[in-house]
């Protein structure tokens, strides 16, 4: 009877968390600033041609390194 009470105690926690959570989310609006736009565009830059292409295993092991290192 206790572990139930105690399981009902921690559903009521996360319902009433969630509600807080939802009516905060509610009340405060994102706005992007300027400095987040010139990032954007800054990031644009250094993404390269292949933006948003996903790689499949050959392209990866292309650019992986797995021989190690030797030793002198």
């Amino acid at each position: 009877m206790t572990g139930l009470i105690g399981l009902l105690g921690v559903f009521v926690l996360a319902l009433v968390g969630f509600a807080i959570a939802e009516l905060k989310g509610r009340k405060d609006k994102y706005v992007v600033s300027e400095e987040e736009i010139e990032a954007e565009e800054h990031e644009k830059v250094f993404r390269g041609a292949d933006e948003g292409k996903e790689k499949n295993i050959r392209d990866i092991m292309k650019e992986n390194s797995t021989g190690g290192y030797s030793a002198v």
